[in-house]
């Protein structure tokens, strides 16, 4: 597989500055007109939807614990364990967590601190346990670290709630599906802001709980 790395938005050569422009209904529009999922993905994705989230009410969690400090601040565990509580509180129901994260530490955390609440992970490739970004490690397979990205990106947009740090990922789960209920943990810093995650800043359904 052909990979290609950029880390600006300018950098793909667009003749207009569309983060300034899109909105998410816009942005969703044109993602669900010009992209579309490879059919093993799909297939992997669908299974494990009908395995654990039919007839569940399911929040989603997306934690990126490695190198987004430099993007936007840093998350405490807890304040997502307390914003989960706060978003069960708001909603009434919640059979089950699925948690999407680069991060081994917090994904121990988040199974001991939940209680009785199922907290359902995907067999990821690779978690970091030493704050090394798993997508930055040129020993790894990059197949299967984008493998892992993009069919969690595509569950959490299958979710009924989404509760996530600044994270490219789990922003494109919102433009997958538009109706889903988003808090973002953390801002990303000034010159850091791109689409979509100012859009949804901008449409989130509840404010933080610090």
């Amino acid at each position: 597989a052909i990979f290609t790395s950029f880390y600006f938005l300018h950098e793909l050569g667009f003749p207009e500055n569309y983060s300034a422009k899109l909105s998410l209904t816009e942005g969703s529009r044109l993602f669900q007109k010009y992209l579309g999922v490879n059919e093993l993905i799909g297939k992997e994705v669908n299974e494990f939807r009908k395995q654990h989230f039919a007839g569940k009410a399911v929040i989603g969690i997306h934690f990126r614990g490695t190198d987004k400090t430099g993007e936007a601040p840093e998350v405490p565990y807890e304040k997502v364990r307390r914003n989960i509580e706060f978003a069960i509180k708001r909603i009434g129901r919640a059979d089950a967590v699925f948690l999407s994260t680069d991060d081994q530490h917090f994904a121990d955390y988040l199974v001991n601190s939940m209680g009785q609440l199922p907290v359902i992970m995907r067999k990821d490739y690779k978690r970091s346990n030493d704050k090394q970004a798993v997508h930055l490690n040129k020993r790894l397979d990059k197949y299967e670290v984008n493998r892992d990205a993009v069919v969690n990106m595509l569950l959490l947009a299958e979710c009924d709630f989404l509760i996530k740090s600044s994270s490219a990922l789990s922003d494109v789960s919102k433009l997958i599906n538009p109706k889903l209920p988003v808090v973002m943990l953390n801002r990303p810093y000034d010159g850091m802001m791109w689409f979509p995650a100012k859009e949804i800043l901008k449409d989130m359904a509840f404010e933080p709980v610090q």
